[in-house]
């Protein structure tokens, strides 16, 4: 079983009881990656599929927030999840300016543009005290958004490769 998602899934499995429990069926394979939704999932599995990955099952667990949202993460996700050609195929399917292909490309690249946020935000952690309280001042909790249909987020990308797919949407 192929698990993936964010620090939902990440925080909502006990890994050590699921692999004890399912020891004997098969093998528990975790990728979490925090702030991660539909398209980083969706061209990651893409990318582990041609890489030769053959999973019985595929668990795709993001927050509802994530699993709805039309972008991807800009940091991490490029180079760890992303080929040169999948960048490019995202940057169309979200209909990207030229900056943020641009970026993504870079992100896919070069180590230090793909982490250069994460670099960032550990100099202000650094130099702001209680930088945290202050981004909770800031930015409000996000509203749950009204479901439309959930139809349009399938991950054909496992047909053809004979993986189930369990996708787990959660508030």
């Amino acid at each position: 079983m192929l698990m993936v998602g964010n620090s939902l899934l990440l925080h909502g499995v006990e890994l050590d009881r699921l692999k004890a429990l399912t020891a004997n069926s098969m093998q528990v394979y975790p990728i979490f990656l925090e702030a991660t939704g539909y398209y980083d999932w969706l061209y990651g599995l893409r990318r582990l599929f041609r890489r030769g990955a053959r999973p019985q099952v595929v668990v795709v667990g993001v927050g509802v927030n994530y699993f709805l949202k039309n972008g991807v993460r800009q940091d991490y996700a490029p180079m760890l999840f992303f080929d040169a050609e999948d960048t490019l195929a995202v940057a169309s399917d979200l209909h990207l300016d030229r900056t943020a292909t641009s970026n993504l490309l870079l992100g896919h690249s070069s180590v230090f543009w793909d982490t250069r946020s994460v670099i960032r935000t550990q100099i202000l952690n650094h130099m702001v005290p209680h930088l945290e309280d202050l981004f909770l001042l800031v930015n409000q909790k996000p509203a749950i958004p009204r479901i439309r249909s959930l139809k349009r987020f399938r991950f054909s990308v496992c047909e053809g490769f004979a993986s189930y797919v369990k996708q787990t949407v959660r508030n």
